[in-house]
């Protein structure tokens, strides 16, 4: 949820040199692919997890996980 309020109401993107500076103390590169994955096996959580966290309605995860797919897709 977070990563996609930012790229869509803050107008932020995804750098991936920033992110990979995040991810050096961890052993960590930066994996678009690993990302997606990962998102949607969050899935079955974001009702129960976010539901009481979000003030005003929660928007759909598919929604939400498609659009940072496409953001990731079309990254400078």
């Amino acid at each position: 949820y977070d990563l996609w309020f930012l790229l869509r109401h803050k107008g932020l993107s995804i750098d991936s040199g920033t992110v990979n500076k995040k991810l050096k103390p961890h052993n960590l590169v930066f994996d678009q692919e690993d990302l997606i994955h990962k998102i949607k096996r969050k899935k079955q959580l974001w009702n129960p997890d976010l539901k009481n966290l979000i003030i005003g309605e929660l928007p759909v995860f598919d929604e939400v996980a498609g659009e940072i797919s496409v953001r990731l897709q079309h990254r400078a």
